[in-house]
Formats: structure tokens, C-alpha cells, sequence
């Protein structure tokens, strides 16, 4: 699978603000090293990368060091890449769509910035929407993590509260697609 360089630049972003310049040095030694050559050679944000030392060992890296191992590292990186993310006219547009509108644009665009892999709208209801990921020949629990990350991100953004966001069905389980759930209140 190959990831759009905003990704990557968006980790490095976030290590650098929660951690500062000196977590950000640590991290970019404990990477492994195509990960770290990614990362010091520069990323261009319209960019294609491998997401294994693109995404899925720096959230590996990330969550080992600064997180005790937990997967919420990912997590966070995921709300902190949709938050930078949605800047501008963007975020003008979030802040006015409603949760269905935003999902919907959200599945639409999936594979502008993950390919190979399409994500649709599984199922519409007033208290929950499925997302499925579809296609996407990666399969680790920690690029799932980091998605439900950037949606619960966009959420929030958007204004939504109350809302929780689970994975049911997963590639990295061995099954055919990823749904991310999200139930709200």
C-alpha cells in the first residue's frame, strides 16, 4: 500500500509538538532505517510512500517509545493528522457538514490518499454510520488504529460529540474488509 506524504509529515508534526525537538530527535533514531531515511530526506505532501516504513513502523515507533506500547499513540497522531489536516476552506467546510456529509466525503477520497484501496458507506443510521475499507493490501492493526484516529479527529472538527468509534470486521484479523464503527449518542 502506498500513502500520500501528508501522512508522514503529519507524524513528524506531531512528535515534534507533543514531544518537543529532543522527542523528536529519539524518534527519528529509534526508527527503523527506511523509515528514518524517509523521514530525514525530506517528504513531499503530494508524495507517494510505502505505508510499512511510511506510517505503520513510525506509529510502531511512536507508540513503543513515547506510549508504553499502546496503540493510542496511533491514535492520537490519527486526531492530530485530521485536525492539521482539515485547515482553511477545509475546515470551513467540516465545521458546517453534518456527521453523514462529512463520513461520506471522508469514504469518497480514501483513495487519494491510500492506494491501492476504496472505502464506502457500509451503513447509514441515525445513531450509526460503517465505514468500510475495502482492497487495501495492507493489513496491520496500527494503520487501522491511526485511521479511527483521523476520523474521530475529523469529528471533532466537524463538532461532534459524543461519538465512539470501534473497529468490527479487520483486514489485520484476517477478514475481507476493515468497518470502522462509529456510534453516536
Amino acid at each position: 500500500m502506498q500513502i500520500k506524504g501528508t501522512s508522514l509529515i503529519a507524524t513528524r508534526k506531531f512528535v515534534l509538538q507533543q514531544f518537543g525537538q529532543g522527542g523528536l530527535d529519539s524518534f527519528t533514531a529509534a526508527l527503523p532505517p527506511e523509515s528514518r531515511r524517509l523521514f530525514t530526506d525530506g517528504v513531499l505532501a503530494n508524495g507517494w510512500y510505502p505505508a510499512g516504513p511510511g506510517l505503520i513502523e513510525p506509529s510502531r515507533t511512536l507508540c513503543s517509545l513515547f506510549y508504553g506500547g499502546e496503540e493510542r499513540g496511533a491514535w492520537e497522531a490519527g486526531i492530530f493528522s485530521a485536525d492539521d489536516g482539515l485547515r482553511g476552506i477545509y475546515r470551513f467546510f467540516a465545521r458546517i457538514a453534518t456527521v453523514e456529509k462529512l463520513l461520506q466525503k471522508t469514504a469518497g477520497i480514501f483513495h487519494a490518499y491510500y492506494q491501492p484501496g476504496r472505502m464506502e458507506v457500509a451503513e447509514s443510521g441515525a445513531r450509526r454510520i460503517v465505514l468500510a475499507m475495502r482492497d487495501a493490501d495492507e493489513r496491520d492493526r496500527l494503520l487501522e488504529v491511526r485511521i479511527c484516529g483521523w476520523l474521530d479527529g475529523a469529528l471533532r472538527v466537524c463538532g461532534s460529540a459524543g461519538h465512539r468509534i470501534s473497529v468490527g470486521r479487520s483486514l489485520s484479523q484476517g477478514d475481507a474488509v476493515t468497518e470502522f464503527i462509529i456510534d453516536r449518542n
